[in-house]
Protein backbone atom coordinates (compact mmCIF):
# COMPACT_ATOMS: atom_id res chain seq x y z
CA UNK A 1 0.00 0.00 0.00
CA UNK A 2 2.82 2.36 0.70
CA UNK A 3 4.43 1.91 -2.78
CA UNK A 4 1.67 2.09 -4.41
CA UNK A 5 0.88 5.49 -2.53
CA UNK A 6 4.48 6.59 -2.79
CA UNK A 7 4.58 5.63 -6.55
CA UNK A 8 1.26 7.51 -7.81
CA UNK A 9 2.72 11.56 -7.36
CA UNK A 10 6.18 10.82 -8.81
CA UNK A 11 4.61 8.88 -11.88
CA UNK A 12 2.05 11.51 -12.76
CA UNK A 13 5.22 14.14 -12.54
CA UNK A 14 7.45 12.42 -14.59
CA UNK A 15 4.91 11.19 -16.88
CA UNK A 16 1.37 12.20 -18.46
CA UNK A 17 -1.56 11.77 -16.56
CA UNK A 18 -2.99 9.58 -19.72
CA UNK A 19 0.02 7.21 -19.31
CA UNK A 20 -0.41 6.80 -15.62
CA UNK A 21 -4.14 5.85 -16.66
CA UNK A 22 -3.74 3.27 -19.18
CA UNK A 23 -1.01 1.59 -17.10
CA UNK A 24 -3.37 1.81 -14.37
CA UNK A 25 -6.26 0.37 -16.49
CA UNK A 26 -4.73 -3.16 -16.83
CA UNK A 27 -4.81 -3.67 -12.93
CA UNK A 28 -8.01 -5.35 -13.28
CA UNK A 29 -5.95 -7.98 -14.98
CA UNK A 30 -3.36 -8.45 -12.60
CA UNK A 31 -5.79 -8.32 -9.85
CA UNK A 32 -7.65 -11.42 -11.47
CA UNK A 33 -4.99 -13.30 -12.21
CA UNK A 34 -3.46 -12.89 -8.63
CA UNK A 35 -6.82 -13.82 -7.17
CA UNK A 36 -6.87 -17.21 -9.31
CA UNK A 37 -3.27 -18.07 -8.16
CA UNK A 38 -3.92 -16.90 -4.48
CA UNK A 39 -7.08 -17.39 -3.64
CA UNK A 40 -8.48 -19.98 -6.14
CA UNK A 41 -11.55 -17.27 -7.54
CA UNK A 42 -12.67 -18.45 -10.80
CA UNK A 43 -12.79 -15.83 -13.75
CA UNK A 44 -16.06 -16.10 -15.05
CA UNK A 45 -16.57 -15.78 -18.78
CA UNK A 46 -18.18 -12.26 -18.21
CA UNK A 47 -14.84 -11.09 -16.42
CA UNK A 48 -12.52 -12.68 -19.33
CA UNK A 49 -14.56 -10.81 -21.74
CA UNK A 50 -15.08 -6.98 -19.62
CA UNK A 51 -10.76 -7.69 -19.09
CA UNK A 52 -10.12 -8.16 -22.72
CA UNK A 53 -12.04 -5.26 -23.30
CA UNK A 54 -10.34 -3.05 -20.69
CA UNK A 55 -7.09 -4.35 -22.23
CA UNK A 56 -7.75 -3.21 -25.22
CA UNK A 57 -8.83 -0.33 -24.14
CA UNK A 58 -5.98 0.75 -22.17
CA UNK A 59 -3.76 -0.20 -25.28
CA UNK A 60 -5.26 2.12 -27.37
CA UNK A 61 -4.24 4.74 -24.32
CA UNK A 62 -0.88 3.32 -24.40
CA UNK A 63 -0.20 3.48 -27.98
CA UNK A 64 -1.72 6.82 -28.35
CA UNK A 65 0.24 8.37 -25.35
CA UNK A 66 3.76 7.45 -26.39
CA UNK A 67 4.53 4.92 -23.38
CA UNK A 68 8.27 4.58 -24.94
CA UNK A 69 9.30 8.03 -23.53
CA UNK A 70 9.74 9.06 -19.78
CA UNK A 71 10.58 5.54 -18.50
CA UNK A 72 11.13 6.08 -14.95
CA UNK A 73 7.68 7.99 -15.04
CA UNK A 74 5.84 5.07 -16.30
CA UNK A 75 8.18 2.06 -14.54
CA UNK A 76 6.43 4.16 -11.15
CA UNK A 77 3.39 3.61 -12.50
CA UNK A 78 3.66 0.21 -13.51
CA UNK A 79 4.42 -0.44 -9.70
CA UNK A 80 1.80 1.52 -8.25
CA UNK A 81 -0.46 -0.61 -10.66
CA UNK A 82 0.90 -4.13 -9.62
CA UNK A 83 1.17 -3.31 -5.25
CA UNK A 84 -2.64 -1.85 -6.11
CA UNK A 85 -3.61 -5.55 -7.44
CA UNK A 86 -1.77 -7.13 -4.88
CA UNK A 87 -3.44 -4.99 -2.23
CA UNK A 88 -7.04 -5.95 -3.55
CA UNK A 89 -6.30 -9.80 -3.67
CA UNK A 90 -5.05 -9.18 -0.14
CA UNK A 91 -8.16 -7.29 1.17
CA UNK A 92 -10.28 -10.54 -0.38
CA UNK A 93 -7.83 -12.76 1.36
CA UNK A 94 -7.89 -11.41 5.12
CA UNK A 95 -11.59 -9.89 4.69
CA UNK A 96 -12.47 -10.55 8.09
CA UNK A 97 -9.52 -8.50 9.72
CA UNK A 98 -9.21 -4.77 10.55
CA UNK A 99 -7.21 -3.00 7.93
CA UNK A 100 -6.79 0.18 10.33
CA UNK A 101 -3.20 -1.21 11.66
CA UNK A 102 -2.01 -1.22 8.02
CA UNK A 103 -3.45 1.76 6.71
CA UNK A 104 -1.76 3.63 9.64
CA UNK A 105 1.67 1.98 8.99
CA UNK A 106 1.76 2.41 5.59
CA UNK A 107 0.73 6.16 6.22
CA UNK A 108 3.62 6.68 8.45
CA UNK A 109 5.97 4.97 6.31
CA UNK A 110 5.15 7.30 3.33
CA UNK A 111 5.05 10.42 5.99
CA UNK A 112 8.87 9.85 6.92
CA UNK A 113 9.55 8.90 3.15
CA UNK A 114 8.19 12.00 1.53
CA UNK A 115 9.65 14.40 4.58
CA UNK A 116 12.85 13.75 2.85
CA UNK A 117 11.07 15.42 -0.66
CA UNK A 118 9.40 17.81 1.51
CA UNK A 119 10.71 21.44 0.03
CA UNK A 120 10.09 24.03 1.98
CA UNK A 121 8.62 22.43 4.70
CA UNK A 122 6.53 25.22 5.53
CA UNK A 123 3.76 25.39 2.86
CA UNK A 124 1.30 28.21 2.50
CA UNK A 125 -2.38 28.26 3.77
CA UNK A 126 -3.79 27.34 0.26
CA UNK A 127 -1.19 24.15 -0.74
CA UNK A 128 -2.09 23.07 3.04
CA UNK A 129 -5.73 23.16 2.14
CA UNK A 130 -5.48 21.51 -1.24
CA UNK A 131 -2.89 19.14 0.58
CA UNK A 132 -5.60 18.75 2.79
CA UNK A 133 -8.17 17.65 0.33
CA UNK A 134 -6.11 15.39 -1.49
CA UNK A 135 -5.51 13.18 1.70
CA UNK A 136 -9.31 13.14 2.97
CA UNK A 137 -11.05 12.95 -0.63
CA UNK A 138 -7.97 11.53 -2.81
CA UNK A 139 -6.29 8.77 -0.91
CA UNK A 140 -9.08 8.87 2.61
CA UNK A 141 -12.09 8.60 1.50
CA UNK A 142 -11.30 6.40 -2.16
CA UNK A 143 -9.60 3.99 -0.02
CA UNK A 144 -12.28 3.39 2.55
CA UNK A 145 -14.64 2.91 -0.09
CA UNK A 146 -12.68 0.95 -1.87
CA UNK A 147 -11.64 -1.59 0.72
CA UNK A 148 -15.59 -2.16 2.23
CA UNK A 149 -16.06 -2.88 -1.35
CA UNK A 150 -13.37 -5.53 -2.09
CA UNK A 151 -14.76 -7.17 0.94
CA UNK A 152 -17.75 -7.94 -0.48
CA UNK A 153 -17.39 -9.05 -4.10
CA UNK A 154 -14.34 -11.10 -5.88
CA UNK A 155 -10.98 -8.70 -6.20
CA UNK A 156 -11.33 -9.07 -9.95
CA UNK A 157 -14.77 -7.20 -9.72
CA UNK A 158 -13.88 -4.65 -7.78
CA UNK A 159 -10.46 -3.89 -9.74
CA UNK A 160 -12.76 -4.25 -12.70
CA UNK A 161 -14.86 -1.13 -11.04
CA UNK A 162 -11.50 0.81 -10.04
CA UNK A 163 -10.81 0.71 -13.78
CA UNK A 164 -12.96 3.82 -14.33
CA UNK A 165 -10.41 6.04 -12.78
CA UNK A 166 -8.38 5.15 -16.13
CA UNK A 167 -11.23 7.36 -18.63
CA UNK A 168 -11.68 9.71 -15.85
CA UNK A 169 -8.85 10.60 -14.83
CA UNK A 170 -7.36 12.65 -18.11
CA UNK A 171 -11.08 13.93 -18.16
CA UNK A 172 -10.33 16.05 -14.53
CA UNK A 173 -7.05 16.83 -15.56
CA UNK A 174 -9.05 18.23 -18.89
CA UNK A 175 -11.25 20.17 -16.37
CA UNK A 176 -9.11 21.59 -14.07
CA UNK A 177 -5.95 22.40 -16.18
CA UNK A 178 -6.83 22.78 -19.56
CA UNK A 179 -4.94 19.50 -20.54
CA UNK A 180 -6.55 18.45 -24.01
CA UNK A 181 -7.07 14.82 -23.89
CA UNK A 182 -5.61 12.57 -26.93
CA UNK A 183 -8.44 10.99 -30.03
CA UNK A 184 -6.39 7.91 -28.16
CA UNK A 185 -7.46 8.90 -24.55
CA UNK A 186 -11.00 9.32 -25.62
CA UNK A 187 -11.54 6.24 -27.70
CA UNK A 188 -9.64 4.00 -24.96
CA UNK A 189 -11.48 5.56 -22.54
CA UNK A 190 -14.83 5.18 -23.84
CA UNK A 191 -13.78 1.22 -24.27
CA UNK A 192 -12.67 1.09 -21.15
CA UNK A 193 -16.35 3.27 -19.78
CA UNK A 194 -18.26 1.04 -22.08
CA UNK A 195 -16.80 -2.43 -21.29
CA UNK A 196 -17.34 -1.93 -17.15
CA UNK A 197 -20.54 -0.32 -17.73
CA UNK A 198 -21.89 -3.32 -19.52
CA UNK A 199 -20.30 -5.47 -16.77
CA UNK A 200 -21.91 -3.85 -14.04
CA UNK A 201 -25.20 -4.19 -15.51
CA UNK A 202 -24.65 -7.74 -16.68
CA UNK A 203 -23.59 -8.52 -12.59
CA UNK A 204 -26.85 -6.28 -11.87
CA UNK A 205 -29.44 -8.51 -13.96
CA UNK A 206 -27.75 -11.62 -13.27
CA UNK A 207 -28.25 -10.84 -9.26
CA UNK A 208 -31.87 -9.46 -9.92
CA UNK A 209 -32.51 -13.07 -11.88
CA UNK A 210 -31.22 -14.82 -8.82
CA UNK A 211 -33.43 -12.83 -6.12
CA UNK A 212 -36.42 -13.96 -8.35
CA UNK A 213 -35.24 -17.41 -8.65
CA UNK A 214 -35.25 -17.16 -4.81
CA UNK A 215 -38.58 -15.28 -4.34
CA UNK A 216 -39.98 -18.08 -6.35
CA UNK A 217 -38.66 -21.08 -4.67
CA UNK A 218 -39.56 -19.65 -1.72
CA UNK A 219 -43.26 -19.08 -2.30
CA UNK A 220 -43.23 -22.95 -4.08
CA UNK A 221 -42.22 -24.35 -1.11
CA UNK A 222 -44.79 -22.12 1.17
CA UNK A 223 -47.57 -23.71 -1.48
CA UNK A 224 -46.54 -27.19 -0.69
CA UNK A 225 -46.30 -26.73 3.07
CA UNK A 226 -49.84 -25.07 2.93
CA UNK A 227 -51.13 -28.15 0.73
CA UNK A 228 -49.38 -30.88 3.24
CA UNK A 229 -51.40 -29.04 5.76
CA UNK A 230 -54.83 -29.13 4.33
CA UNK A 231 -54.49 -32.54 3.60
CA UNK A 232 -53.65 -33.34 7.30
Amino acid sequence: MAIALLAFIPACQLTSIANVAALYGTAPVFTALLGWLWLGEKIRPATKLAIAAMAAGAGVLVWGAGLDSDFVGNALAAAMTLMTAFVAVCIRRHREESLLPSVCAANVFVTLVSLCFATPLSPSLRHLVYLALFGVVQVGLAFAFYSAGARRVPASQASLVAALETPLAPFWVWLAFGETPLLSTLVGGGIITASTTGYLLALAGLAARRDADVWLSQQLQEGIEKEDKLNE
